[in-house]
């Protein structure tokens, strides 16, 4: 559901790694990400936020499945 008042949002969600060499398991592991943007899609299978808007649109769209987010936290105010 898009948004009608976005948001800034601080997700915290785990990257998935994949590789196509000869890399052992012990090598290749998942990592945490923060990310820091505007909230503007949410559904049950996943959120999307921006970090840009131009001319009344929404651009730089990153879409995380809500299965790897671990929190997400509404930005407030900046320190």
């Amino acid at each position: 559901m898009e948004l009608k008042r976005p948001y800034l949002i601080k997700v915290t969600w785990v990257d998935i790694v994949g590789t196509a060499g000869w890399e052992e398991q012990g090598g290749v592991n998942i990592e945490p990400v923060e990310q820091w943007g505007v909230l503007v899609y949410r559904d049950k299978q996943q959120i999307k936020i921006a970090g840009s808007k131009m001319t009344g649109k929404w651009y730089g769209i990153t879409a995380i499945p809500t299965g790897c987010i671990k929190e997400i936290r509404k930005i407030t105010e900046w320190k």
